[in-house]
């Protein structure tokens, strides 16, 4: 997989540049022919695309173990609150868990950056609340839902024209390196919740 997706993006950068550079010695463009301005976007854009893909397995490969101090869910509210201005929070109380804020966050920042792009005409909710002896955090979209769920977290596989496949692969691992469990439920049409359960 790693060889097909790095082959995937140098193989037309490669051409690109080389096809670049014959032009230019032939004297058949100049620095504002519209040819040679969208090889040099697709030649950024398939740079790009791999080095994200290269930033997400490292990050996938090394991630370091959970440093877990009592936090609450409204430290959590406040900081996604603005990165997220439009983001719904159900929270009727403050809560408190022991969990890695910094990997804790980012999982939540990566699920509701996916529910944003959904598809929904209305914004995610982020929902806290307790179930028996577990406390639940759930992002709610309205959107299309997820297609071929079977998949969601097979490493490297990506319904998104730019996805690199790896997103809720690591999601789940931040989740689970604290000791949380991460589950998803989608229905076409319907929406997804995706759920982190925090054990007592």
């Amino acid at each position: 997989v790693l060889n097909h997706e790095v082959r995937n993006s140098l193989t037309p950068i490669y051409s690109m540049s080389q096809s670049l550079q014959t032009l230019k010695h032939q004297g058949q463009i100049s620095s504002h022919d519209d040819l040679a301005q969208d090889m040099l976007q697709v030649i950024e854009k398939r740079a790009q695309h791999l080095l994200d893909f290269v930033a997400s397995y490292s990050a996938f490969a090394k991630l370091p173990p959970a440093q877990k101090q009592a936090i609450s869910s409204e430290q959590l509210n406040t900081r996604l609150s603005a990165i997220f201005p439009e983001l719904v929070i159900n929270s009727s109380e403050e809560l408190h868990i022991n969990a890695d804020f910094g990997q804790l966050e980012q999982a939540l920042i990566n699920l509701i950056k996916n529910a944003f792009e959904a598809g929904s005409n209305s914004a995610p909710t982020l929902t806290w609340s307790r179930q028996g002896d577990s406390l639940n955090i759930t992002i709610s979209d309205q959107g299309c839902g997820i297609q071929n769920p079977d998949n969601l977290f097979v490493p490297f596989y990506s319904t998104k024209a730019n996805g690199t496949g790896i997103g809720l692969v690591i999601t789940r691992e931040l989740v689970r390196n604290q000791g949380f469990e991460l589950s998803i439920n989608s229905k076409p049409q319907q929406g997804t919740q995706a759920t982190i359960t925090v054990p007592s």
